[in-house]
């Protein structure tokens, strides 16, 4: 047998536990932020939202397809076990140590365990920054295929060399790898049932890729702007590191600088992209480890270094540390379950009822258990504040009788305004279908007729 493939298979029990722990750890029932509509997209096919992410609706397809509803939990937990075995696999026992304590730590939890993008991106940046002698073109395959799970993984293309001549193998590699965002308008053409932004023609396909819609819809919600996020963003970076990983970090981050200061200059760039990407494009997330998964990718492999560089006596006691920090969480679920308040909703509802759901937990809940679960099938699920043609057609193939012939031009477009637009619209479905209750629920327990 050779020599490599032997040291691979001298692992396989290490990463199973990792594996093991990710499906203990892992997201149960109903999750809350983009969970519910991946998970949706995982049993009906099609797209997610704008940008699409055309990886994460690729692989959660096929996970749900083998393994129903716990298949996003073995995807997750096996990404999350790939990526730390990467990170660690050089430290022996004591990384493994080390890789099972941070991702008992919360904010790990929450971005490589939960059902989105995050732990594909963790998992890429993982494999580039590991296995650093595969080269410009390797590098750029796997941040244009990041890129596929999330704009925001071309980042991944700062863990490569620089120069002309890795350029000119690593630019052609990432557009391949980002190629896989045509599966957009395939999905369109093809009839998908979640057609997020119909993008079946090029103008269409580039306001999908470029959130142009997402940004119309909650634009003017988008919270803190600018330089005015950074507090929050620095505030999750430290209580990320506190109290567990601050000194691993730092004896890490001492070690690069002395034995391979290139690595540590582009991690600081992966650090630098995480902060201006908060600031300038994703601002609503900021405080949030939605916006943080890059620093944890990079904290994480500072502790890898600490974690081989140190004398053995001393990598114990951190990992040990690190451990101790994180058994508090482990007896509390860190990725929230709203299965009973999605539920109690529900089932409050009268038959054949019409529900406008503005809270996107909520909506996002409510589609895993009408499409996913097919239950409630009486009910139709449609959301006030996107007025996109595809919503409307979803909720109609499942509830042939609904009539929602009434769209924006009847209550004179956008120019309106959003909320008269809403409102309107609501007041037309319910004209519409005078055997329907229609109902508008802003959130758990508040709604109205």
């Amino acid at each position: 047998m050779p020599v490599r493939s032997a040291g691979i298979i001298r692992h396989v029990p290490l990463m199973a536990l990792l594996f093991v722990e990710g499906i203990l750890l892992g997201q149960t029932g109903i999750p809350v932020e983009d969970g519910g509509e991946i998970l949706t997209v995982g049993f009906l096919g099609g797209t997610c939202h704008p940008p699409g992410m055309p990886l994460l609706a690729l692989l959660s397809r096929c996970a749900c397809a083998l393994a129903g509803e716990d298949g996003l939990r073995v995807l997750f937990a096996a990404a999350a076990a790939v990526a730390l075995w990467a990170l660690f696999r050089r430290s022996g026992l004591i990384g493994w140590a080390f890789a099972m304590a941070i991702l008992a730590l919360p904010p790990f939890r929450e971005r490589l365990l939960q059902w989105d993008a995050y732990g594909l991106l963790f998992l890429s940046g993982a494999l580039l920054v590991s296995f650093r002698s595969a080269g410009p073109a390797m590098s750029g395959y796997l941040s244009g295929l990041a890129s596929a799970a999330h704009p925001q993984g071309l980042f991944l293309a700062l863990t490569a060399g620089t120069g002309k001549r890795q350029a000119s193998s690593l630019l052609p590699a990432l557009v391949l790898g980002a190629c896989l965002y045509l599966l957009l308008p395939l999905a369109a053409a093809s009839g998908a049932v979640m057609a997020w932004g119909s993008p079946s023609s090029l103008p269409l396909f580039l306001r999908q890729i470029t959130a142009a819609g997402y940004v119309e819809v909650y634009g003017g919600r988008m919270g803190l702007s600018g330089l005015a996020t950074l507090p929050a963003h620095l505030s999750m970076l430290w209580r990320s590191l506190w109290p567990a990983l601050l000194v691993p970090v730092a004896a890490g981050a001492f070690d690069l600088a002395r034995w391979n200061r290139p690595l540590l200059v582009r991690l600081a760039l992966l650090l630098l992209a995480d902060a201006l990407f908060v600031i300038f494009v994703n601002p609503m997330a900021a405080g949030s480890s939605q916006t943080g998964w890059l620093s944890l990718l990079v904290f994480a492999a500072l502790c890898a270094a600490a974690a081989e560089a140190l004398p053995r006596g001393l990598s114990v006691l951190l990992a040990a540390a690190v451990a101790l920090s994180a058994v508090p969480a482990v007896g509390r679920p860190a990725l929230p379950d709203q299965q009973a308040e999605v539920g109690g909703v529900l089932d409050r509802m009268p038959s054949d009822a019409c529900l406008f759901v503005a809270d996107n937990d909520l909506l996002y809940g409510g589609w895993v258990v009408r499409y996913c679960r097919d239950l409630r099938p009486d009910l139709a699920l449609l959301s006030p504040d996107n007025f996109s043609g595809w919503f409307e057609r979803m909720a109609a193939r499942y509830s042939p009788g609904l009539d929602l012939s009434s769209g924006l031009a009847d209550v004179g477009g956008v120019a309106v305004g959003r909320d008269s637009a809403s409102r309107a619209l609501i007041q037309l479905t319910a004209r519409d279908n005078p055997g329907r209750p229609v109902i508008v629920v802003q959130g758990i327990g508040q709604q109205s007729p």
